[in-house]
Order: C-alpha cells, then sequence, then structure tokens
C-alpha cells in the first residue's frame, strides 16, 4: 500500500483482481459472479468492458480476466478506501492484486504468498531462505512455468520504528534479475 500511496496526487488508477490467468475457456461463470457480486466492470485480455453487456469469448484461446475493483484518483485522504480495495482484490483471487496505471501505461502486481504473476500457482521454495548483508533471502519457482523468482526482506531498526523492505526480482533463463517489485512493507 505505501508504494501505491507514494504515486503523485492527481495519478489514475484502477485496482484489479486478476481472476483469470492464462487459461482457455468462455468463462461465463465468473461474469455471472462478478455482477452478483456487485462488480461494474472487467478487464479481458487488455479490453475494458461493462457486466451489463454480453462478453463473447472463444473457448479455445486463453484469456486473462480481471475484475476492475475500483477506480481512484491518488490523493492524501483516499488511503483508507485504498486498503479496503486492494484488501477486496486480493481476497478474490487469493493474494494477487494488480494496480493499473492507465496515463502512464504500466502496471504494479503485488503477491501475498509469492505466486507466479502469470498462472497464479504458489511458487515451489527452490532455496530456503538465507541470511546475508541484513536481507533474508529465498528463491521460489512456478511448479507449472518454471519461472524463477527471488524474494529478498530487509529489515532496518531504527530509534523509533523498524522498516521492512521487500524486492522481488525475477530470474530470467540466462540467470539476470529482473526487478519486479521494490518497496516498503
Amino acid at each position: 500500500i505505501d508504494q501505491v500511496t507514494a504515486l503523485p496526487e492527481g495519478t489514475k488508477l484502477q485496482i484489479l483482481a486478476p481472476v483469470i490467468r492464462g487459461k482457455k475457456g468462455e468463462h461465463a461463470k465468473v461474469f455471472e459472479d462478478a455482477r452478483r457480486s456487485g462488480s461494474v466492470r472487467v478487464r479481458v485480455d487488455g479490453n475494458l468492458y461493462d457486466l451489463s453487456e454480453t462478453i463473447d469469448l472463444d473457448k479455445n484461446k486463453k484469456h486473462r480476466i480481471e475484475i476492475v475493483v475500483d477506480r481512484l484518483v491518488m490523493k492524501p485522504e483516499i488511503r483508507r478506501r485504498l486498503t479496503d480495495s486492494i484488501e477486496t482484490a486480493s481476497s478474490l483471487t487469493g493474494g494477487l492484486v494488480t494496480v493499473d496505471l492507465p496515463a502512464e501505461g504500466r502496471e504494479l502486481t503485488f503477491s501475498q504468498n509469492y505466486s507466479c504473476e502469470d498462472c497464479g500457482v504458489n511458487g515451489t521454495l527452490l532455496s530456503n531462505w538465507r541470511y546475508s548483508n541484513q536481507y533474508f533471502r529465498a528463491t521460489y519457482i512456478c511448479p507449472q512455468c518454471k519461472k524463477k523468482v527471488r524474494v529478498a526482506v530487509r529489515f532496518k531498526k531504527y530509534f523509533d520504528r523498524l522498516d521492512t523492505r521487500k524486492t522481488v526480482t525475477r530470474i530470467t533463463e540466462d540467470e539476470q534479475p529482473v526487478l519486479i517489485q521494490n518497496g516498503l512493507e
């Protein structure tokens, strides 16, 4: 939440719950469940749809379906609503949340349980948590797509507080790290 609240004032953002990631099918039940739960919009394969309209999908293609939980404009007094929206999105997906920044053309993906952002499958611990240079580090691998992610958590104690900084880095096939998430918890 701190990483999102650090965005400049006036930034438009959408809180998305990626309920389907790379699965084939028409997913009519997903749309119906979203309608019944009170959702108004959904993003399918990058396109926004109103849930009042009929959405036809090719059952033989893989799709990405994200429920639009909330649309916000960044302001100092919005923290409580932002927290509630992120918790709602997280509960719909089992811990995965996407924050879409349409004006910048980028997205921030957050995971509570080190799940693969493409498959949604929880990662398997590849190396045990180790401590070195003020960081606890571990490497996870997705059992489906075999992507590796390195998680590093740093605790720094000050006189009046304890700061926690988590860094999530994807490891590419040539073992080069690519930063996914960096910020205070």
